[in-house]
């Protein structure tokens, strides 16, 4: 291949069979191409040639000249005749050493759009890597000096499932603490923590950026039991940022656990302001916890709360928490999928989620618990989904699906804001909770609060199926929610309830609205006040009961109520709703019949005019009568028009007894009509202008 000077301003002279000499490689760094900065445990310098050979898009790959500014391509590695497939690069080390790396890429070659790859290249017997700087910088000699930096089996890990890697991995954590970017696990399987006395973390990583743990779905084997209280913190994070972890599977060979939420093993913790962290697949099987960000509220200063979260997937079978955020964790996105777990998603004073749980077989008295705390650690912007249909255990106890509370409110009052919860649950195998979607205050000791606190509960948005045997839906007690907490705008829209009564007690707090429609289910306990308007239209409930129905302020639009008492429905207004087989049609306070006497009533001196359920009653008197009664109304507003079909008067009661206001003095001559309009605070029919 010929020669070809490129650019004498930076010494490079070379061919498109070898290239001019890098002083570094990024070896598994997807780098930010601009300003001095250390790789590899090297501080680069103005005009440094380096080998930037793993970015995350590999057209961006090639040498390039480092600059205070953005980096420019070589002069010899910027046209599409300066490679080919095989073109060599040869590094030239720190400490002496050298590297070749051949592109593997295949021709033709275009600059900035062909994707370029980088294979180390060895001449004659197999290369050896030396210690790197940051190796140095760690007190980690290489094991196995022919691998490349940051490869676990580098520093004497097998990977085979049989020789514990315990001592291996952490020097190779040592290694990343002093700089390496970037450990590979190369997709095998080690075996940890098989020494009963050994409790220490594997990996304590702080003050980092830019790092990359990577694995092609390698998997961490634990062997050992724990018959006592022992949990354990595999890999820890504090104050780091821009992290990046592939798959990991996490297996257990040791005997069965008696508790699993504090006897094992946690995968990752992220502490104090862990920012930009995405995490792939985790698959884990008798473990204790997952992933968790930690933050102790009301010690910890806000600034330590984690943020810009991405977990693609968690899957947990018998693990204690999938996912646990402790005060921290904010704008996290995750998917998880658990099976005989703990608590699959457990939040103190979570903030901006987007959580999606399919769950199956629970085993604590709440799966997905997320709590508001005091002292400005609210709860806020939460969307989760939830999904249970796969359950095969119908155990008896307390079981909820979601469980959202104030805690320790005896000690201040708390916040949850812009909540959106979507649920399936349904026992489509047999398998049972006992609630669906449940919102309690708890004082300190995690027993239910029955004083007011001051707790505010804005935006909350429920949804979906929730087919449980005892209460679908229960959002508080009426006995323990009033006007000293403050609701608003609640909507719940588009539920299928099944067995059990839901209870919304939390209504008796309501500062606003709220807002019930497309409701289908047994039963509905609902308790308003007079500084709120509930909303309800497609509700189609066989029970309603209306506690504080004197003073709650409701109106129905197209609703189906199969039983009840209309009594219970004093001030409210109607629109096209059944209530007890009888349709009410007003769009007024109070309640209308729409129906009509089937025939014309045979009435005598004494007798009773029904009114109840009817918008018009026709009577036909086979004779002039007197003293006639009209049957008292029920709600303010209701009309009725009595029609008089005979050829003869009728002539009512005095008011006291008739409950007409003229008494005697009001008549309905003969195949006439009267319309007249029901006052409670008389007690009186008044005749219609």
């Amino acid at each position: 291949m010929p020669s070809t000077i490129t650019d004498r301003l930076y010494g490079e002279n070379s061919s498109v069979a070898v290239k001019a000499p890098v002083r570094m490689v990024s070896v598994g760094a997807n780098l930010v191409l601009t300003g001095l900065q250390t790789v590899g445990g090297v501080a680069l310098n103005e005009g440094d040639r380096i080998l930037v050979k793993d970015q995350s898009i590999p057209s961006t790959n090639g040498i390039y000249n480092v600059s205070a500014s953005a980096w420019q391509r070589a002069g010899d590695f910027d046209g599409p005749y300066d490679v080919v497939q095989g073109t060599l690069v040869i590094a030239v080390l720190a400490n002496g050493g050298s590297l070749f790396f051949q592109l593997t890429t295949a021709n033709p070659i275009q600059i900035d759009t062909s994707p370029l790859t980088f294979a180390p290249f060895y001449i004659g017997a197999q290369v050896n890597y030396p210690q790197t700087p940051v190796e140095v910088l760690a007190g980690v000699p290489p094991v196995n000096p022919s691998l490349l930096p940051g490869v676990i089996r580098r520093y004497g890990a097998m990977g085979n499932g049989v020789a514990d890697d315990t001592i291996a991995i952490r020097n190779a954590c040592l290694v990343m603490q002093a700089g390496q970017k970037v450990l590979d696990f190369e997709g095998l399987t080690y075996k940890i923590y098989s020494n009963p006395a050994d409790t220490a973390l594997l990996g304590n990583f702080t003050g980092l950026s830019g790092i990359h743990i990577k694995s092609d779905g390698a998997t961490f084997q634990v062997s050992r039991d724990f018959p006592t209280a022992v949990f354990i913190t595999a890999f820890q994070f504090t104050t780091c940022n821009d992290i990046t972890i592939d798959d990991f599977i996490g297996t257990y060979t040791g005997a069965a656990r008696s508790e699993i939420y504090t006897r094992g093993v946690q995968l990752f913790q992220f502490i104090q302001t862990c920012t930009n962290v995405r995490i792939g697949n985790v698959d884990l099987t008798d473990w204790a916890m997952a992933v968790r960000f930690q933050r102790a509220e009301n010690v910890d200063p806000q600034s330590y709360r984690c943020s810009n979260i991405r977990i693609d997937n968690i899957k947990g079978l018998r693990v204690g928490y999938p996912l646990m955020c402790d005060g921290s964790g904010d704008n996290l996105w995750a998917n998880v999928q658990s099976d005989s777990c703990g608590r699959s998603y457990f939040c103190y004073a979570p903030r901006n989620h987007k959580v999606v749980v399919r769950s199956k077989n629970q085993n604590a008295s709440a799966d997905c618990l997320l709590y508001a705390m005091h002292g400005g650690e609210d709860m806020s912007d939460i969307d989760l989904t939830y999904v249970n249909t796969e359950s095969t255990d119908n155990s008896v106890g307390t079981r909820r699906g979601v469980y959202l509370a104030f805690r320790d409110g005896d000690l201040g009052p708390g916040i949850m804001r812009n909540i959106d919860i979507k649920v399936h649950i349904e026992p489509v195998l047999g398998g049972t909770l006992s609630n669906g979607v449940d919102l309690d205050k708890l004082i300190a000791s995690g027993a239910v609060d029955t004083v007011d606190r001051g707790h505010t509960v804005h935006n909350l948005k429920i949804s979906g199926y929730l087919d449980t045997t005892s209460g679908p839906l229960v959002l508080g007690d009426q006995t323990t929610w009033g006007l000293g907490e403050h609701v608003d705008n609640l909507e719940l829209r588009n539920l299928q309830l099944f067995t059990g009564q839901s209870n919304l007690g939390m209504f008796a707090s309501l500062d606003k609205n709220a807002t019930l429609e497309n409701i289908t289910g047994p039963s509905l306990n609902l308790t308003g006040n007079t500084r709120s308007w509930i909303k309800l239209k497609g509700v189609n409930v066989p029970n309603v009961t209306l506690g504080g129905a004197d003073t709650s302020q409701m109106s129905f639009d197209t609703c189906n109520i199969t039983s009840g008492t209309t009594q219970s429905f004093n001030n409210k207004t109607f629109k096209d709703t059944l209530i007890a087989g009888t349709m009410y049609a007003s769009v007024t306070t109070g309640m209308e019949g729409r129906g009509q006497s089937a025939t014309a009533v045979v009435i005598a001196a004494g007798n009773t005019i029904t009114t109840a359920g009817l918008a018009v009653s026709r009577v036909a008197p086979a004779g002039n009568v007197a003293t006639i009664i009209l049957q008292a109304g029920t709600l303010p507003g209701q009309k009725i028009t009595v029609v008089n079909e005979s050829a003869f008067t009728i002539t009512f009661d005095v008011a006291g007894t008739s409950n007409v206001a003229d008494g005697a003095t009001s008549a309905i001559p003969a195949l006439s009509a009267r319309s007249l309009t029901w006052d409670p605070s008389t007690s009186r029919w008044y005749r219609d202008a």
